[in-house]
């Protein structure tokens, strides 16, 4: 009988109480949807509102259209003769921790208008957590509808090389005898099951999901990647350990996870460059095939634009995580080789690291504390330098 009052309990509260009622952040089953092929992916016309008081108003509102796009309005299918239509793809930097008019391809799109372009639009298909494959396929799969005159893949210093090796929710890639193999995704939170039903509606396992970010399966996915580098379940508990003694969960979300497990396993940044090498080649092939201009950005990291601000908890998490002082200048060196990289290919690059360090130089920050996403006025400076660039266009 307490049983069944039990699982009563847990069912009925878990449709009545609010579901965003245990930390700001945002749940990602009110926002996204599982893709057989993406892994995950935006629901259609979804809204989602975080509250902080770092926020003006305490509040932002994370809008998607019915084309799973960050914009209020829809876009015309197919595009009108006298539009030049920029897309821009990228993880939750792009995705923008921001109002709709505030992300950073917004605030390009407005730049252009502004400079003589008055039809020119910017297209947000951004999504948090995405990794630079993920970003690809969506391309392919379903964003070539809008017919972009460019494409501009925004890559993230501090964590899009990490998550290249990362199979968790998402399809990625794999070095088979020195070629490079797309593979399907592996489903961890999106998983299918069973339990599919409690899930769902479980106030418990939502309070684990949402509060604890299914600390079990993830730690897993960390053992399991340590020991695709050569490490063993020892060293894997080891890495989990230092994480958990760090306790800085924007700062490794963001930059210092990937710092410490490149700095632990060299193979694994080197693994990972030459996946990122494909993935651009695939870029420039689907450019060339559809004839749209593409430009790569490079966004970079909190530690690299702000360390003035932020020095304090680096200083704490390379103790904690047992890195040498080099650490905090990580990002750079990975940024400059991501520069040397997209360079060997072929690619177009938009760094916009000088004007972003030019801008923090003020009294206003340009990330967020809450999250160390970039906030509004960095999305500023991002959309300034990229409507500067595509100044060339004819």
């Amino acid at each position: 009988m307490g049983l069944v009052l039990f699982v009563g309990m847990d069912f009925a509260v878990g449709w009545l109480v609010a579901w965003r009622i245990f930390h700001p952040f945002p749940r990602e089953a009110s926002y996204l949807e599982r893709s057989e092929t993406l892994g995950f992916r935006p629901i259609p016309g979804s809204s989602t509102r975080v509250d902080d008081a770092e926020f003006p108003g305490g509040t932002i509102i994370l809008q998607r259209n019915d084309q799973r796009l960050r914009r209020d309005d829809e876009v015309a299918v197919p595009k009108p003769a006298d539009t030049l239509r920029v897309l821009v793809i990228g993880d939750s930097h792009t995705d923008g921790m921001a109002d709709n008019a505030e992300t950073y391809p917004a605030q390009l799109q407005a730049e252009l208008r502004a400079h003589g372009r008055p039809n020119a639009e910017a297209l947000n298909a951004g999504v948090g957590r995405y990794s630079p494959h993920q970003c690809l396929v969506m391309l392919r799969e379903d964003l070539l509808r809008f017919e972009p005159d460019v494409v501009i893949a925004a890559l993230y210093v501090g964590n899009d090389l990490l998550d290249l090796l990362r199979p968790d929710d998402r399809p990625h890639l794999v070095l088979v005898d020195g070629a490079v193999e797309e593979r399907p995704p592996e489903f961890v939170a999106f998983a299918q099951g069973p339990l599919d039903f409690w899930r769902r509606r479980s106030l418990l396992y939502r309070f684990y999901r949402d509060r604890f970010d299914l600390l079990v399966e993830r730690a897993w996915q960390t053992i399991g990647m340590v020991q695709s580098l050569g490490g063993s379940w020892t060293d894997g508990t080891a890495l989990l350990k230092k994480l958990h003694g760090c306790g800085d969960r924007p700062l490794l979300s963001q930059s210092l996870m990937q710092t410490a497990v490149f700095a632990k396993y060299p193979q694994a940044e080197t693994r990972a460059m030459a996946l990122l090498g494909y993935v651009v080649e695939q870029h420039l092939a689907l450019a060339r095939q559809h004839g749209y201009d593409l430009r790569f950005l490079l966004v970079p990291t909190r530690v690299q634009v702000e360390p003035q601000r932020v020095q304090d908890r680096v200083d704490r998490a390379v103790t904690a995580l047992e890195l040498d002082a080099s650490a905090a200048h990580f990002d750079d060196r990975l940024h400059n080789e991501l520069l040397h990289l997209l360079g060997e290919h072929g690619g177009r690059v938009v760094d916009p690291r000088a004007a972003m360090r030019e801008a923090a130089a003020g009294t206003e920050p340009l990330y967020w504390n809450l999250d160390d996403h970039v906030n509004a006025r960095g999305c500023a400076v991002l959309g300034r330098v990229l409507a500067e660039d595509l100044a060339d266009l004819p």
